[in-house]
């Protein structure tokens, strides 16, 4: 009996084992290091940058030509002052994000616009966009795709227990300097297809069936 006992128990440690290995296995198809371009939002109102390449959105459920969001500011006096746009809940972001990404339909106003993010630990970081140049004032003309590179400052992930999502994005901030406002001035700007570039790797670092701890 206590044979008979000690070769289901072996036989039963070998199958965890087994369903164990196979949960914390990764994909063959995610790498760490590949990085791909997430949609976070793509607006919904008409009109869009024409020269910008379109992206392959999946099952053709989006048109990435259709759709920007607006946006009007009207000063009360002449002052320092940032707009804030924020959505109705935190975008998560998915895996490592090395940058954000924005189309901005700019006015040759020395604005700047930041990405407002939340870290793993429930810091907020704002971080600005950029062109090409390396500029973050929006002292252009047309349409031009402007990025936001995530420092190292930014805690993305528990490094001792990593799980998604590990940082958030609650929404956008548009710094107006004193020298750009004026009383009864308005001011206009659109913006289109926000994505992040993401490492998803980590995202499947942790079983499947693991148990989350946010249920406390």
């Amino acid at each position: 009996m206590k044979k008979l006992h000690f070769i289901l128990s072996f036989l039963l440690c070998l199958l965890l084992g087994t369903n164990y290995i196979g949960a914390q296995k990764k994909p063959e198809a995610v790498k760490e290091g590949d990085v791909k371009e997430v949609l976070l939002c793509d607006f919904e109102t008409e009109g869009s940058p024409k020269d910008k390449n379109p992206l392959n959105w999946p099952d053709g459920t989006a048109n990435p030509n259709s759709k920007v969001l607006g946006v009007r500011a009207y000063f009360s006096e002449r002052s320092k002052f940032t707009l804030k746009l924020t959505p109705y809940s935190p975008i998560q972001i998915p895996g490592i994000v090395k940058d954000l990404k924005i189309w901005v339909s700019g006015r040759n106003v020395p604005n700047t616009l930041y990405a407002v993010l939340r870290d793993a630990h429930g810091q907020i970081k704002r971080i600005p966009f950029q062109d090409e140049s390396g500029s973050s004032y929006l002292t252009f003309t047309g349409w031009r795709q402007l990025k936001a590179i995530v420092p190292d400052c930014v805690r993305q992930k528990e490094y001792i227990y990593s799980r998604e999502p590990f940082i958030c994005l609650i929404g956008l901030e548009l710094d107006f300097y004193s020298y750009t406002t004026e009383h009864g001035k308005e001011y206009y700007m659109y913006l289109d297809d926000l994505t992040a570039d993401t490492d998803t790797y980590t995202q499947y670092v942790c079983s499947e069936d693991d148990i989350p701890d946010n249920w406390w």
